[in-house]
This record gives C-alpha cells, structure tokens and sequence, in this order.
C-alpha cells in the first residue's frame, strides 16, 4: 500500500517441523495466515504498538510469542521508564516479561497513570516474590496477586480434555 509494504519469506509459508517421535520431518503450509495478515498489515490504518519493558533484565520473548504478534500486525518497541522517564504517546499496551529485578517506585506511578488513563498492562512473570515488591504492589492495585503455583481450571469447558492446566480463553469483542 501506500503506507507500508510486508514481505513473507519462504520459511514462513512453509514451516518445518520435527515429529521427534518419529524422528521425521513434517512440512506444514502457512500460506493463507501469511498472506492474510500481510494483507491485514498494509492495509490498517494504525499498526498498535506494544512495548517491552526493559532494564529489570527481563527474559526476551520467545520467538514464537514474537511470531503471534508481528502475525497480528502489531509493532514491538523496547520500553525502558527509568530512561524516558514517561510512557511514549503511541503506546497501547506495555509488556512486563518476567523481569527478574523490581520496577521502581517512581516507574509504578507511570504505568498506574497510564492504566488509569486506559492504558493496557500485560505482565507475563513465573512469579512475584518478595524481591519485586513493587511490581507485586502495582499488581495488588488492581485486586491481582502472586502466589508460586499452578492456576487449575475447574469448569472442563474452559480447558484441554484432560489437562486441567491448558486453557482455552474466552474471547470478548
């Protein structure tokens, strides 16, 4: 288009994989979801942007997080509040991706002004302990906790057959 172009390169088409059952390879084709979301991309108006926040040495996230969300046509930034000292303008959601040092308290104050502004948080941490107090303290704010565990769901339509810890979520648009 005008504003952007997208180029799919062959591997992304066609994915291999291997069954290490079998020890074979498997090719799969993901043409249509390729070309749809290259279409998708060219075309919005606005691309979202999400930004990772950074300077907690936070865990980088996994390719293949980063291959659902540039499939969703959605910008990837580094974030780091102590620098800026302000959340940017374009952001739509910030990212916390299991930091393993606490956030300041003067970095809890940006991201509650920029929640209650209608912001959007996603924090994704294999636990908050005692060392990310403040991290669990902006958490507590908006009635979430963290507890060392496993999240069981009991209503079986919501999960895996089977497998009580693979969640399907409910969508809401």
């Amino acid at each position: 288009s005008a504003r952007r172009s997208r180029v799919i390169p062959i591997n992304k088409i066609f994915v291999a994989e291997i069954d290490y059952s079998t020890y074979t390879e498997t090719q799969s084709f993901h043409g249509e979801d390729c070309i749809t979301s290259g279409i998708d991309y060219v075309t919005t108006e606005k691309i979202p942007v999400v930004y990772t926040l950074s300077g907690h040495a936070e865990t980088a996230p996994s390719e293949t997080l980063l291959n659902y969300i540039d499939q969703a046509s959605i910008e990837v930034k580094s974030l780091s509040l102590i620098k800026t000292g302000s959340v940017p303008e374009d952001a739509d959601c910030i990212l916390i991706y299991n930091p393993k040092y606490d956030i300041t308290e003067d970095e809890v104050e940006l991201l509650k002004n920029y929640i209650s502004e209608g912001g959007n948080l996603l924090l994704l941490t294999e636990a908050i302990g005692a060392s990310l107090e403040n991290l669990n303290a902006l958490m507590e704010t908006y009635g979430t906790t963290g507890n060392n565990g496993v999240v069981i769901e009991k209503d079986a339509s919501h999960h895996v057959p089977n497998i009580d810890y693979f969640l399907f979520p409910t969508l809401k648009i």
